[in-house]
């Protein structure tokens, strides 16, 4: 590897930072990077090359891998706006980060009304009412039920 791609990391780290970007982890991210590809003997960064350092530790959680590949895309760019031929585009998305979130559960009409009859049976008048305020307040903001009508019109 030429050490050309060592002084553009150099150089667009410094353009980062004095535009106000802390960039914490890309100056040892970007170097191991660096590293790996001289070790494989590349001359320039490919999407095969920047995936293979993101997922180089398949224990760790998809949210550091899509961040490890996120600081080599951006430098690819960079690179890529100054000399074509020294780094492909990296596409965004490679690496799916998200959390799979569970689907709630939606009460029905049906179901409301009998939450509201049972919190009326709890002791004191006053957790009675305030279970069924509650109750009431998250069915009719739609955060408690499936009857209510979403913003398309579909309930």
């Amino acid at each position: 590897m030429s050490a050309g791609l060592r002084a553009a990391a150099r150089d667009y780290l410094s353009e980062r930072r004095a535009r106000g970007y802390r960039l914490e982890d890309h100056e040892w991210l970007l170097g191991t990077f660096l590293d790996g590809l001289e070790t494989c003997g590349a001359t320039r960064i490919t999407v095969a090359g920047a995936l293979a350092f993101a997922t180089a530790r398949p224990q760790t959680q998809r949210a550091w891998q899509a961040k490890r590949l996120a600081v080599v895309r951006q430098f690819a760019c960079y690179l890529h706006g100054i000399d074509p031929a020294a780094a492909e585009l990296i596409p965004a998305g490679l690496i799916d980060a998200r959390t799979a979130r569970r689907v709630p559960y939606l009460y029905s009409e049906e179901q409301i009304a009998q939450l509201m009859s049972a919190a009326a049976l709890l002791p004191g008048k006053m957790l009675a009412a305030s279970m069924q305020t509650l109750i009431g307040l998250l069915a009719s903001t739609g955060i408690f039920s499936a009857g209510q009508t979403g913003t398309n019109g579909t309930s």
